[in-house]
């Protein structure tokens, strides 16, 4: 069973197979048995941390990673067979000792997989574990301008730019999109230390700016307290520590980007940005052995509002114009005659 994936028809109330695993799970197992050993992503909890959903959790499994929580408030540290330290956008702020012990891990040469949200509520311990590394937020949610960059009708909905890096090399262009909804802006501090490599993900475009007044928004249009973009919405940061040893982080801006919703949507990539940027952070080779299921179910078409806008008027006003004018030329032609 667990070679396909299915889903409960709640018109019908039957089960429909969506997809097929097969090619996934053989190749996952065979790396499990052959693997002397499985990498560890701790997850932080103890701060009404996002939930991680059941696919989420699954392309994690698949690659052979082993999840663990972690409660740093009943701990003296992260644990030392710590691979990867995960942080999925608490809505309460971590303790000031909490915040050093993750810098002390990553100072030691850790890796973190951080997801930022927004949270009216102010986090500076948080925001002092990003600002270590050179990146921190901006205030309130990011909005685009360019019509290009959005689907829905909602310029919070964002498709923001795939630049070229390592997590991304493997991702497709131009049909697929990264979809960061209500996603926070990150940008890079005044002052970083020279050991700093900061590597941008995903940018937003020079139209957005982030919505600073967000608990009372009054209108989706750019104010003049609104911080002007563009922004990173992911990014990737090495500290060489020394010749043999580098800290690694990389930081998303949406919890929402990895949602069931969103993962599981065929023409959105957000599920292998998420497994790329484990990859990376990782010794094993998840490339290989975390392959997604082949969907059996329809694959929808999202157009951004640029595109959706210039097909309405291509069908909706050019072509019958153009048919308009080519009838009134023959009929003008042939009353002539």
């Amino acid at each position: 069973n667990s070679l396909y994936e299915t889903t409960v028809n709640y018109q019908t109330y039957s089960s429909e197979v969506t997809g097929f695993d097969g090619e996934g799970q053989i190749t996952s197992a065979i790396n499990y048995v052959t693997s002397d050993s499985m990498p560890v992503m701790y997850t932080l909890e103890g701060h009404d941390e996002a939930t991680m959903s059941d696919t989420l959790k699954d392309t994690i499994q698949k690659a052979n990673i082993d999840i663990q929580s972690l409660n740093l408030l009943t701990m003296d540290s992260v644990p030392d067979d710590a691979d990867i330290l995960f942080i999925f956008a608490p809505a309460k702020d971590i303790s000031e000792d909490e915040a050093s012990k993750i810098i002390s891990y990553l100072e030691n040469g850790g890796k973190a997989l951080i997801v930022s949200n927004y949270s009216s509520e102010e986090m500076p311990n948080f925001a002092s574990v990003l600002e270590n590394y050179g990146v921190k937020t901006a205030d309130g949610i990011v909005l685009e301008g360019d019509t290009n960059h959005y689907i829905s009708q909602n310029p919070s909905y964002l498709l923001p730019n795939i630049e070229s890096n390592d997590i991304t090399s493997s991702l497709s262009s131009g049909s697929r999109y990264i979809l960061m909804p209500l996603a926070q802006g990150i940008v890079k501090s005044d002052n970083y230390r020279d050991s700093l490599e900061i590597t941008d993900i995903l940018t937003t475009s020079d139209g957005s700016y982030s919505k600073v007044n967000v608990e009372d928004m009054q209108t989706m249009e750019k104010e003049s307290d609104d911080i002007d973009g563009p922004f990173a919405m992911g990014v990737s940061v090495t500290d060489k520590i020394d010749d043999n040893k580098s800290a690694k982080l990389v930081v998303y801006a949406s919890a929402y980007a990895f949602s069931d919703d969103v993962i599981s949507t065929n023409q959105l990539d957000n599920g292998s940005l998420f497994t790329n940027a484990v990859k990376s952070l990782s010794n094993s080779d998840v490339e290989e052995t975390s392959i997604n299921a082949k969907s059996l179910s329809y694959t929808y078409v999202s157009l951004t509002q640029g595109t959706q806008f210039f097909w309405a008027t291509v069908i909706i006003i050019i072509i019958p114009v153009g048919f308009l004018i080519t009838g009134f030329a023959i009929w003008f032609s042939r009353r002539r005659k």
